[in-house]
């Protein structure tokens, strides 16, 4: 793993890698700020709300488990992040000290295998059309289910974009 660990964020470097790098930097008047390659990263509260006072580094509390969901959602699909933050937090994010750091974003990019990754790819096979049934009647409408996820649309479209809480 590439990390570096300094005083000042200006001379925040990586030791291996292409030079991208994710930044963390506490703020006394204001929240954490943490930057990636494309920008401020989203804490991606939208997938797990852990912390509410922002993202945080250092340890193994709600802050960090912000931060690795994050970083993972950063560079994996959803689900993907979701099954290994928690690890990734023990990890990484708890051994990350100091009020700055610069940690390699191949890191985070090359943290988990194609194996571990597979396995938490959800399918998007969509299977239908199926019968819609209510109360025992059919209402002659007809819906497709994503087998990864089970979101159901009665619409086609559906059937031929995949299932976007998936992708």
């Amino acid at each position: 793993m590439a990390l570096s660990e300094t005083g000042t964020h200006d001379d925040a470097q990586t030791t291996t890698g292409d030079g991208r790098t994710y930044d963390g930097r506490r703020r006394s008047n204001a929240r954490n700020l943490v930057t990636g390659p494309d920008g401020n990263l989203d804490a991606r509260t939208d997938l797990a709300n852990h912390s509410p006072n922002g993202l945080e580094w250092g340890y193994g509390g709600s802050g960090p488990a912000q931060l690795a969901l994050a970083l993972l959602a950063d560079c994996y699909a959803d689900a993907v992040a979701l099954d290994h933050y928690q690890q990734f937090k023990s990890d990484v994010i708890a051994g990350l000290d100091g009020d700055e750091w610069a940690l390699d974003a191949a890191t985070v990019e090359n943290y988990l295998d194609a194996e571990q990754v597979e396995a938490s790819t959800p399918s998007t096979e969509i299977t239908g059309p199926h019968d819609e049934v209510i109360d025992g009647e059919a209402t002659g409408a007809t819906f497709y289910r994503c087998e990864g996820c089970g979101l159901e649309s009665l619409g086609e479209d559906l059937q031929y974009n995949g299932c976007s809480r998936c992708e």
